[in-house]
């Protein structure tokens, strides 16, 4: 019975340290980054919202906001917006914005494509797209790039519109009239969502390099920014055994110290 209850301590003890191990393998979503943002659609700081972006994120003319804008010195701050820093994040990952002083959002009308391109290839096992839809849901076919020539091709990927939707990252934005800088809230929109792309084992053992992205619309396709679970070498995961594989070890261990109680016996 002694020799039972050490190796079920020991089995416990190995359980725990696997368990460890693969929390440490599978990392949460982070902030990844990344260039190749063609449009600034977020207001910020003192001035009109005309002067202070480069386009509007639908065919009404509004822009977000950051919580930092004003029309003018003399206009009430706001209580709604982006975060002045830049971080989004919720359960589902942590993302960062680009600066809300420059090109901030990859707008891509109906029918036209992309590219986002990581500032240092990396392996990732998924991926996540944080953006929306402007004028309608957005379709988007992704093609995750390798270092090492080889492509990955996601179809069917959806930015939900800005208004109403769920599941969102974040809502309550609040947006702005370029042409007027009068602001629109009503305390529920604009959201931002996640578009989520889980790669295949075999394809988490090579370093990104970028990220096609092609619109099928209908709506206009505003991608803020990218978030991704890193992975660790493919040689220290493949050195780590499995809980089936230490349960086959401890087997062993017991039989054989079963085998030598009995052959000790008188």
């Amino acid at each position: 019975m002694k020799m039972i209850e050490m190796m079920r301590r020991v089995f416990l003890s190995l359980f725990l340290v696997q368990a460890a191990i693969s929390a440490a393998h599978a990392q949460g979503l982070a902030p990844i980054a990344i260039t190749g943002f063609n449009s600034d659609i977020v207001a910020n700081g003192t001035g009109s919202a005309a002067s202070t972006t480069s386009v509007a994120a639908d065919l009404f003319d509004t822009v977000l906001v950051s919580r930092d804008w004003k029309a003018n010195g003399s206009s009430t701050a706001l209580d709604h917006g982006l975060p002045v820093d830049g971080i989004v994040s919720n359960t589902h990952g942590s993302y960062r914005l680009q600066s809300y002083s420059g090109n901030n959002d990859l707008r891509l009308s109906p029918n036209v494509g992309g590219t986002l391109t990581l500032s240092a290839p990396t392996r990732y096992s998924r991926l996540s797209l944080l953006g929306f839809g402007g004028q309608g849901a957005v379709t988007l076919t992704a093609t995750i790039n390798f270092q090492d020539g080889t492509s990955a091709v996601f179809a069917g990927l959806t930015l939900e519109d800005w208004f109403y939707a769920s599941p969102y990252v974040v809502n309550a934005l609040g947006r702005v009239y370029r042409s007027t800088s009068v602001s629109e809230f009503d305390g529920s929109n604009p959201r931002l969502y996640a578009a989520d792309i889980n790669l295949i084992p075999a394809d988490q053992g090579k370093r990104i390099t970028s990220i096609s992205i092609n619109n099928a619309g209908p709506g206009i396709a505003n991608i803020m920014a990218l978030s991704g679970a890193a992975v660790v070498s493919s040689s220290a995961v493949a050195a780590v055994p499995s809980l089936s594989e230490w349960s086959l070890l401890l087997l062993g261990l017991l039989a054989a110290g079963l085998g030598m109680r009995r052959l000790r016996r008188p």
